[in-house]
């Protein structure tokens, strides 16, 4: 992986103190032992792929969040829009809708 395990292991305890977890109910949420999850927490062990979606699902964030490669902890939601009503939309609607996918964007 490339990314800096020490600040990893910094926001991955962060995160499961916030949700008021132990290691070792986090560690049983991963299928895991309580001592991979220390080792994830003090940077001597790394997550694989598979344990860091599941570990992004957990806390809610995205994974460049969980690696500290950004500290936006939003994740993309996808809304179905009824294309049909597309029509009623004028221009001055989608420049405040535009604006208001920049903000969420930079949250």
């Amino acid at each position: 992986m490339s990314f800096d395990r020490k600040l990893f292991g910094k926001r991955l305890k962060q995160l499961r103190e916030e949700k008021k977890m132990t290691q070792e109910e986090l560690g049983k949420a991963l299928g895991i032992t309580r001592n991979a999850i220390s080792g994830y927490e003090n940077g001597t062990r790394e997550p694989d792929i598979e344990k860091l979606y599941l570990l992004s699902d957990i806390f809610e964030c995205t994974l460049d969040y969980l690696t500290v490669k950004s500290n936006s902890k939003a994740t993309m939601h996808y809304v179905a829009i009824d294309k049909s009503k597309l029509k009623d939309i004028n221009i001055d609607d989608l420049d405040l809708i535009k604006e208001l996918i920049r903000k969420l964007q930079q949250q």
